[in-house]
Parts: C-alpha cells; sequence; structure tokens
C-alpha cells in the first residue's frame, strides 16, 4: 500500500498546481518568466508543498495524539492544542512578537495542562470532554480579543482563523518543511515506542519504556509543528482525524507501520482540500480550506462517535 500512495502522491503533487481559479497549461513550467510561469513557481507550487508538509504534520498529530491518549478521537484539534495555539499567535499579532513562538508556548502550555489533568481523571472519554472545555475557553478568550480589535484587526483576525494557503506560502516553507521532516523522522525513529504507548502506560512502563518522558517528548514535538503551521495558516481543523482513521481502515496494522502512509495520507488530503477551495474561487475570494476540511470532517467526526457508541 505504501508504494501506491508514494505514487499517487508525486501524481497530485504534480499535477495540483496546475488546478485553481485559474487553470494552467505546461507553458507554465517552460517559460518561467511568463505569467503563467510565475504563478506556477511563485505562488501554486509553494502553497501546494506547504499543503503536503501541513497535512504531513497534523495526521501525524493525531496519530500521535490517539495512541498517547488511547482514544480514536484525540486530536490536537479536539483536545483544544490548536485553539491555544491559534489564540497565542492572535496574541502575537497585538504584542508584535514572533507568531511561532507565542503559538509554541500557548499550545506547549495547554499540553503539558492535559498531561497533569490526564492523571487525575479515569477514562480518556472524560479528558477529551476536557479538551472541548478548553477550546471554547481559547475561542472565548480569542473573542475577547476581536472585541478590543479594530475593524482591520477583527478582519484579520477573522480570516485567518478560517485557515487558508493563500498566504505568501514561500515564507514559512521552509520551517513547515522542516517541521514535517522533524515530525516524521522522529516518530518512524520512534515507532516501536508508539507501538509500546498503544499497549497502555502500565504495559509499555513493565518493558522499560520511560512513559512520561516519550509522552512529553512527542507531545511538545507536534506541539511546535502545529503551532507553525497555526501561526502561517491558521488553524486547519479534521485533518488529524480524518487521515489516520482512513490509513486504519484500508492497512489493518500496529501503529509502527502505520506511520508513513498517514503521513502521506494527511498530506494529501490536504491538498486535496486546498486545491478544492482554489477550484470553488469566485467574486467574493476563495474559500478557505480550513472551511473545506470541517465540510468533510464534521460528518467523519459524527460517524466515529456513533460508531463507538
Amino acid at each position: 500500500m505504501t508504494k501506491w500512495l508514494v505514487v499517487l502522491t508525486l501524481l497530485v503533487l504534480l499535477l495540483a498546481p496546475f488546478v485553481g481559479g485559474m487553470p494552467l497549461g505546461i507553458e507554465a513550467l517552460l517559460e518561467p518568466t511568463s505569467l503563467e510561469g510565475r504563478i506556477f513557481w511563485e505562488l501554486r507550487l509553494p502553497r501546494v508543498m506547504l499543503g503536503f508538509f501541513g497535512g504531513v504534520i497534523l495526521a501525524l498529530g493525531g496519530l500521535i495524539f490517539q495512541t498517547i491518549f488511547r482514544n480514536a478521537l484525540m486530536t490536537p484539534y479536539t483536545l483544544g492544542v490548536s485553539g491555544a495555539a491559534t489564540l497565542g499567535c492572535a496574541l502575537s499579532i497585538a504584542l508584535g512578537v514572533s507568531g511561532v513562538l507565542m503559538g509554541f508556548t500557548s499550545a506547549a502550555f495547554s499540553v503539558l495542562l492535559l498531561l497533569l489533568l490526564s492523571t487525575k481523571l479515569r477514562s480518556a472519554e472524560a479528558l477529551l470532554l476536557l479538551g472541548i472545555a478548553l477550546s471554547l475557553f481559547y475561542g472565548a478568550a480569542l473573542m475577547l480579543f476581536y472585541h478590543f480589535a479594530d475593524a482591520l484587526q477583527v478582519y484579520s483576525l477573522l480570516r485567518y482563523t478560517m485557515g487558508s494557503l493563500s498566504a505568501d506560502a514561500s515564507g514559512g516553507l521552509w520551517l513547515i518543511g522542516a517541521c514535517a521532516a522533524a515530525t516524521l523522522l522522529i516518530a518512524y525513529a520512534w515507532r516501536h515506542r508508539l507501538a509500546l504507548l498503544s499497549l497502555g502506560a502500565q504495559s509499555a512502563a513493565l518493558r522499560g519504556l520511560h512513559v512520561k518522558r516519550t509522552e512529553t517528548a512527542l507531545l511538545l514535538l507536534v506541539s511546535f509543528g502545529v503551532a507553525a503551521l497555526i501561526s502561517i495558516a491558521g488553524p486547519i481543523g479534521f485533518v488529524g482525524l480524518v487521515a489516520p482513521h482512513l490509513v486504519r481502515l484500508l492497512y489493518r496494522r500496529s501503529v509502527a507501520h502505520l506511520i508513513v502512509p498517514t503521513a502521506l495520507v494527511g498530506g494529501l488530503f490536504l491538498v486535496a482540500a486546498d486545491t478544492l477551495a482554489r477550484v470553488l474561487s469566485g467574486s467574493s475570494g476563495e474559500v478557505s480550506v480550513g472551511i473545506i476540511t470541517a465540510l468533510v470532517g464534521t460528518p467523519f467526526f459524527i460517524f466515529l462517535v456513533m460508531r463507538r457508541a
């Protein structure tokens, strides 16, 4: 399956830059100084790569969260980590500091809070409800920020919180690419540790794994990648929920064998959603990719809840 996913990934990455509100032809490759060539090389291709790397981060983040907390509904989005990073990035606009730094600080605080409270809760469902409550709290704090912002800031933040890859992709492409590569490499290197974590903390500890150290390192790694992506593209939800479950439906193996397929499916899913967003562009602008992923992910989330029930 992985080989076919690699082939499909290469085809999608090759074809996606040609699709959009303004279709491009092969001359865009041959004449880089023309209008079509500049759109391809300076806008479309960096944006597609940003979408792919962002999808890798979100999908692996979902897989890691689900493994550590041993619940199929756990993702950085549903547990409020993305909401904390969004709030931190919004505050960075007012304070004039790095969005990545503020986003990571907020996300790391939320992760450490979840780890602390998870020791006090008896079930994963209670932790999920706690994550939803934290998401609501971060959303309320963001609304308070809207209240004191001026009209231009409110409009910018509103567009930002919808989640979009339409911003200057080339500026943050290297950062997101590095985060995606680091997340993939570390998750793959620690694939056997993840397999032990999937058995439960007690079983993993009996097999010699330092559970808390491993969990904290993985969650902070995901938090930094998610915060970096949010600082550039805004919050994009449900990729970390849809991608791991699609892979599990098609590829019934242990978590140690799901890392690479999940990364590829997450990248493909976000690139496909962003391509659809470009196709649906109109006179009022293009549809935000966060809207597309929510329209797909919300029914999928309901399906998972009903299936568990």
